[in-house]
């Protein structure tokens, strides 16, 4: 049940032609609290900051290191057990999970044609989500 304060994350994936997409907006039920909009706005300053980093080449740790330190900055921690991820002819696919924290042991490095989602899991208090057994 969505009520009245509660920070709602749309995540929508669709295909078409064989290709898949995948995005998704964060918004607070009204009324919002400060912290519930700051929280909403570090979520795209997170998500620029990390397309800023995002370019064939570079390490894709650095995306991981974008969002990170941008929830830091405005005090909030990222969901380590959620990330960004590639997609394509599947909606998960190579490169499979992407921090959205600094991890020295991903060497991974970006190369030219991937394609990618950048998806920033900001929260106020949890590192980790778990999913009920409902789904």
């Amino acid at each position: 049940i969505i009520r009245a304060g509660d920070v709602l994350n749309v995540d929508v994936s669709a295909e078409l032609g064989g290709y898949f997409a995948d995005t998704g907006g964060t918004v607070v039920v009204p009324p919002t609290t400060p912290q519930k909009t700051r929280l909403c706005h570090a979520a795209h300053l997170a998500l620029t900051a990390a397309m800023k980093s995002a370019r064939a080449g570079q390490p894709i740790n650095a995306i991981g290191t974008a969002i990170g330190r941008t929830a830091k900055a405005y005090g909030f921690k990222t969901i380590e057990n959620l990330g960004s991820h590639g997609v394509g002819r599947a909606l998960h696919e190579e490169p499979e999970h992407i921090a959205g924290y600094f991890d020295p042991a991903d060497t991974r490095v970006l190369q030219e044609g991937m394609v990618i989602t950048i998806e920033p899991f900001l929260s106020t208090k949890s590192r980790v989500v778990t999913e009920a057994a409902d789904g």
